[in-house]
């Protein structure tokens, strides 16, 4: 893959902004949120550089600013935002450490353009710094692990911006004040869901989105949500265990336009008569996620998914009533309207090679299909699939972690499914370098690839993928054959290259990783812990080949001449 010209031009400009006077002046907006962007990435907004970037960046056309994961990013860099009068519509300030209220306030005070806010994982946040916080045209607030706010000054916030339709507040503290309590304390807990229950007058129909951390919804909440906000679209419940199902058939009476409902591991609605709530979910969901239930009656297991179908993914990741027979009964009726299939886990030993079949006959129109943690299944019944061309090419995303995983479905997969972007193949001993050979030559559009512990992998498979794919995603822990080579051919070639999972690679050198560092364009992830690597590894530039290497194994190479 080649780097795209303008990436190249944004490279020269963003490293030399001390050396271009007023370019800023030629610069377009849209170049100088990249240019902005780019910096925090490449953590390049210093002391020293930082008033350079003001007066050339920060302007007052600016819309769009996103801040991500970079602790130069401080309240300085925010107050200078803010002098430049822009009028901002898109706020991202995401894991930037240094961060506190005052940054916060003053790049908020007087932004009444703005749509869309996210403060995440920010640590020094608290209450105040959302109280300048306030535009006509507020649609989307995310303040996912802001570990120091509370639910009250949620609750004040969403009654200074009634036009909130997309909330997200899970990890928000369930403190009240800056006093440390008891989780079990029964008067806060009352505190926390009187704030929701406010949370949810306060924007009434304008709410469509809700996301919440886990075990923070009880039944008066839900209640309360189907009473006053009716136009939901997405809930995400997960994990809320004390849920009854009273409550959930009150809310999907209520909410009858919900699109998307994740009831991941609530654990009440398991046994009779909560679990009789499934029968009353909306017919409107396109997206449902069970997973984790472990359901057991088969029959309200089939008959809750027979009268979905509008349905279009489902995650049934270790729901107990999953067997061949419940699988058939209920692709006959939705199966062909799934994009997205999640079978996942391996709880029950029920579901075989043979109630795969259903799926091979039911389900045509599928995009994603996810099997993991399965032992006992090889999948060769879905073959049928992969040599259907037609059918192979709307695969997007495929997860086969299957211990013993057919070798010809594997192959097929390879070969057929010219759109895929997502593939899991963690663990599979089947897999070797001829398996990237056949994804390099047919899957131009491959961004993410798990092949952890795929010992049969080399630095040749690794090299032919990166030269073709244009991964953004990879893990290649456990892999003990994949040596500084490939993470050259990474940096070459994958610019976009957003987290690599590199654990127990020996034979990776942290020089090659920081070449790959500065080569990737977004910030990029990466673990590399090697407990055995060679302690004296050295990395250099070979003056005949243009390659870096390794220049110890080089001396040890002429001291043995």
């Amino acid at each position: 893959m080649v780097k795209l010209l303008s990436d190249i031009c944004l490279n020269v400009i963003h490293v030399s902004l001390d050396k271009m006077p007023d370019i800023g002046l030629y610069l377009p907006t849209v170049y100088k949120e990249m240019l902005i962007e780019r910096l925090a990435w490449h953590d390049m907004i210093s002391p020293d550089y930082l008033p350079y970037i003001s007066r050339q960046l920060f302007s007052s056309s600016l819309r769009r600013i996103n801040f991500y994961k970079c602790e130069q990013v401080n309240d300085t860099v925010l107050q200078l935002l803010a002098t430049s009068k822009c009028k901002l519509e898109y706020l991202t300030v995401n894991q930037c450490q240094d961060v506190t209220d005052k940054g916060i306030q003053c790049c908020t005070r007087n932004q009444d353009e703005l749509v869309s806010v996210k403060f995440r994982k920010l640590k020094l946040l608290t209450d105040a710094s959302l109280n300048c916080l306030m535009s006509p045209k507020l649609k989307c607030v995310d303040l996912k692990d802001c570990a120091k706010l509370t639910f009250e000054g949620v609750q004040k916030m969403c009654e200074r911006n009634p036009t909130i339709g997309e909330l997200t507040v899970s990890g928000v503290n369930e403190i009240k004040g800056n006093k440390a309590i008891n989780n079990k304390s029964l008067e806060h807990t009352q505190d926390k869901h009187g704030s929701i229950v406010k949370i949810a007058h306060n924007l009434g129909h304008n709410l469509e989105i809700f996301d919440a951390q886990l075990n923070q919804m009880c039944d008066e909440c839900l209640e309360v949500l189907s009473c006053c906000c009716p136009n939901m679209k997405s809930l995400n419940l997960h994990g809320s265990s004390r849920l009854s199902g009273k409550a959930l058939t009150k809310f999907s009476i209520g909410c009858t336009s919900l699109e998307k409902l994740d009831l991941s591991f609530c654990s009440s609605l398991c046994n009779s008569p909560s679990n009789e709530a499934l029968w009353t979910l909306p017919t409107s969901l396109t997206e449902l996620s069970l997973s984790g239930i472990q359901l057991r009656d088969e029959r309200i297991f089939v008959e809750c998914l027979q009268r979905l179908r509008c349905l279009k993914a489902v995650k049934l990741c270790g729901v107990i009533a999953v067997t061949d027979k419940t699988l058939k009964q209920v692709l006959q009726h939705i199966g062909h309207s799934l994009t997205s299939l999640d079978l996942s886990g391996g709880l029950n030993d029920q579901l075989s090679d043979e109630g795969l079949l259903s799926i091979t006959e039911h389900c045509t129109n599928l995009e994603e299909l996810l099997f993991r943690l399965l032992p006992k299944l090889k999948c060769k019944e879905l073959l049928p699939i992969f040599k259907d061309r037609a059918r192979a090419s709307k695969f997007k995303k495929i997860f086969l972690s299957v211990k013993e995983l057919d070798s010809d479905l594997l192959r097929e997969v390879c070969k057929s499914c010219h759109n895929l972007e997502k593939l899991d193949l963690a663990g599979l001993g089947i897999v070797s370098d001829e398996t990237l050979f056949l994804l390099a030559k047919n899957c131009p559009k491959l961004e993410q690839l798990n092949i952890k512990s795929c010992r049969k992998v080399t630095d040749e498979g690794v090299c032919e993928l990166a030269r073709c794919c244009p991964i953004k995603f990879l893990v290649l822990a456990g892999i003990f054959n994949v040596t500084d080579k490939s993470i050259f051919a990474l940096a070459n070639s994958c610019h976009y290259l957003e987290e690599i999972y590199l654990n127990g690679c020996a034979q990776i050198s942290p020089t090659s990783i920081r070449y790959l560092v500065d080569c990737a364009i977004p910030r990029l992830f990466y673990k590399h812990a090697t407990p055995n690597a060679a302690p004296n590894q050295l990395m250099a530039r070979n003056l005949d080949t243009g390659e870096f290497c390794r220049a110890d194994l080089i001396n040890e190479d002429i001291l043995d001449l």
